[in-house]
């Protein structure tokens, strides 16, 4: 389906910053301003594959499919087969879905993962075992390194286990194993973060100046609409990946200094 969809749908934010990259004309904390997964996703198709493009389409679509899979398992948690097909089918078939498949941004991957933390997780309550709070945990970690924004349901899982089962024997095992993989994950990400801005943070993109391009006063709440101090500067930085981030950064200094 999503391969006959007609035309295409490009946002080329991410293949510039990894043309950048590659080229080493890109500045280390502009590299904060992109999902550090989708990002390095696009530098190994732009240096090792022939066409880029396709290979992330392919990707994204492969990824958007089996995120359909784990939806009708998780609804045949709860439902009977027809319901179950019958979900997966609306999900796949939904136009938001097929835009992002088809869009060049990280919430093809995004949809995948939090669709596996959810299955997992839920399976790991239905019928727990050691690989299904490992997975979840994975799930989990793969999110955060795609969007920071899922990074406090890394505390509230843990917390909502011990809770759950006051006896330390219960929980201490799912929690290690839930634990191991976004341990990894957050550790790679707090080094690869602090060696680029020599500041100890698992924050990235922004999500403060983001959230208030979708709702600043002269938004409407569908979009991106950049309030006037954006577009007043935007022409210094057209030849940005993504410029808005660096006027925000540019404006802040000019009231520093």
């Amino acid at each position: 389906m999503f391969h006959f969809f007609p035309g295409k749908i490009v946002f080329t934010k991410y293949q510039v910053a990894a043309d950048q990259y590659l080229k080493r004309t890109i500045s280390n904390e502009r590299l904060l301003d992109f999902s550090p997964l989708y990002l390095y996703l696009n530098i190994f198709a732009r240096k090792y594959t022939g066409n880029p493009y396709h290979f992330i389409l392919w990707i994204q679509i492969l990824l958007v499919s089996l995120a359909a899979v784990l939806l009708f398992l998780l609804l045949k948690s709860f439902f009977n087969w027809t319901l179950s097909i019958a979900g997966a089918i609306v999900f796949v078939t939904n136009k938001s879905i097929i835009l992002y498949t088809l869009t060049m941004e990280p919430e093809p991957l995004l949809i995948f993962f939090i669709l596996g933390f959810v299955y997992f997780g839920t399976r790991s309550i239905i019928a727990p075992t050691g690989g299904s709070f490992f997975l979840s945990g994975l799930f989990l970690g793969l999110s955060i390194l795609t969007r920071s924004n899922f990074l406090p349901i890394a505390l509230v899982i843990p917390i909502f286990l011990m809770i759950k089962n006051r006896d330390i024997k219960k929980w201490l095992r799912p929690v290690v194993l839930f634990g191991i993989p976004l341990l990894i994950i957050m550790s790679f990400l707090a080094f690869r973060n602090s060696s680029i801005v020599h500041s100890f943070t698992l924050i990235q993109m922004n999500p403060g100046q983001v959230f208030y391009d979708g709702n600043n006063p002269n938004s409407m709440g569908e979009s991106a609409i950049y309030p006037p101090l954006v577009n007043d500067f935007a022409g210094q930085f057209q030849d940005q990946a993504d410029f808005p981030p660096v006027v925000y950064r540019h404006f802040a200094r000019k009231i520093k200094n």
